[in-house]
């Protein structure tokens, strides 16, 4: 059953675990079905034997029971799986050479759907990490995007007001008359309150980060 931990994807699983599965029995037939009642893997049966199986499937109880398959009365097992990603059904058929099955053959089968159901919550806990680390990666590439944008955004107001500052500043009396001294002001107010925008962006930014505020 080892095999099963390292298949690599669920369909792989699921016609691993109907081969074991038939083995343990001594021969036969298998087939999952899921919550729906459509046969998701199968082994050894014909379609037409799947769709009485599927016809059937409500009227079997968990264990061992008997049916007409294809004409021909026939022992069967059903043991319902429960995993973090899947819910489903088991259904073993005897084969010629095993007419029934025993305490035993129900032993085997359970043990081997248990280590089934570890394989699937595996495989989906690694495919749900696998996400949220694609996810994580696209976030911070959007995050880069943004900075590298935003430290722009931030040189030109900052460069705005340093520049009329520096102006007025240095500026000789007589220099600029009250209207250019004005436009300058005005320019620098205006840089400011574009810059505390910018600023109050980036914090709103860190505080969504942080789980302090929401979107």
């Amino acid at each position: 059953m080892e095999d099963l931990l390292v298949s690599e994807n669920r369909d792989a699983l699921a016609s691993r675990a109907l081969e074991l599965a038939v083995r343990l029995v001594g021969g036969g037939s298998a087939a999952l079905f899921n919550a729906q009642g459509t046969a998701s893997s199968t082994r050894g049966l014909e379609p037409a034997e799947v769709g009485e199986l599927s016809r059937n499937l409500p009227s079997l109880l968990s264990g061992v029971s008997r049916i007409t398959l294809a004409g021909d009365e026939k022992s069967v097992m059903m043991l319902p799986i429960a995993g973090l990603s899947e819910t489903a059904r088991l259904v073993v058929v005897a084969g010629p050479f095993t007419p029934g099955f025993g305490s035993d053959e129900m032993t085997r089968t359970q043990q081997l759907m248990s280590a089934f159901v570890t394989a699937l919550d595996r495989r989906h806990l690694i495919t749900q990490l696998e996400q949220s680390n694609e996810a994580l990666k696209e976030a911070n590439r959007h995050k880069s995007v943004f900075l590298a944008n935003m430290s722009h955004e931030l040189r030109t107001p900052l460069n705005a007001i340093i520049g009329f500052s520096e102006l007025l500043s240095d500026s000789r009396d007589g220099q600029f008359d009250e209207a250019t001294r004005k436009r300058f002001l005005g320019q620098i107010v205006t840089s400011g309150k574009h810059l505390l925008g910018l600023i109050n962006d980036i914090l709103d930014l860190s505080k969504v980060e942080a789980g302090q505020m929401e979107l």
